[in-house]
């Protein structure tokens, strides 16, 4: 929100270039927000059997008593 907010606030700077550059790095930054909370979760789950063959061993022995 704080990212967001201060290129908001570029968007009323009296350059043109500040409206534009703050603009499109709001929309970016949207569009990474949307296609992080839409397309990982299934790129997870449908690679979930691949992540799992990457843990490694335990290198700490299991201490009971």
């Amino acid at each position: 929100m704080t990212t967001l907010s201060g290129l908001r606030a570029m968007c009323f700077m009296r350059f043109g270039i500040g409206k534009d550059l703050g603009l499109v790095l709001i929309k970016d930054i949207i569009l990474s927000l949307l296609a992080v909370f839409t397309l990982m979760p299934g790129l997870l789950m449908s690679f979930s059997g691949l992540i799992d063959k990457t843990h490694h061993k335990n290198f700490v022995p299991q201490i009971t008593g």
